[in-house]
């Protein structure tokens, strides 16, 4: 499916009140129960009924962010080719467009008025977890190991 493309991992519940079905456009969420689910990855919401009549095998393009999104599986395929001595990243770059530049966030969860801890587990839901970090709990050094595994 390529690092470009994913299965989504849809969550069930906790879908913001304010979302739309991608299928049905009817507001998500509504009902005073856990319902419907949302893609980790683009955000999207869907019915719990319109999940089963249209989105099975669809493939999650990581919707608003996904040139700064890290997908899971470019790590993957970088760990391969660690693994076989290969170190073109670029060449995987590549098949994610000219666009990708993916962010990452360190932050200190301490500082201003202790809304770090906040800031930095919305950035965990907009992007891939392994790119955010408090620099409380891990060495600016070590976040920026991850830039080597980028173009």
């Amino acid at each position: 499916q390529g690092p470009g493309r994913h299965a989504p991992p849809w969550i069930r519940g906790n879908v913001p009140l304010c979302s739309y079905c991608v299928v049905c456009k009817q507001q998500c969420g509504s009902q005073p129960k856990l319902c419907d689910s949302r893609c980790i990855w683009c955000q999207k919401t869907v019915h719990d009924e319109c999940m089963k009549s249209s989105l099975k095998n669809e493939k999650c393009d990581f919707g608003e962010f996904r040139n700064l999104i890290i997908p899971p599986s470019y790590l993957t395929s970088i760990n391969q080719m660690r693994k076989d001595k290969k170190t073109d990243y670029a060449l995987l770059a590549s098949k994610l467009g000219k666009h990708w530049t993916p962010l990452i966030i360190l932050a200190n969860s301490r500082s201003g008025t202790n809304m770090g801890e906040g800031l930095l587990g919305e950035f965990r839901i907009l992007l891939n977890p392994v790119q955010v970090f408090d620099v409380t709990k891990t060495p600016p050094i070590k976040a920026l190991q991850l830039c080597t595994l980028l173009p």
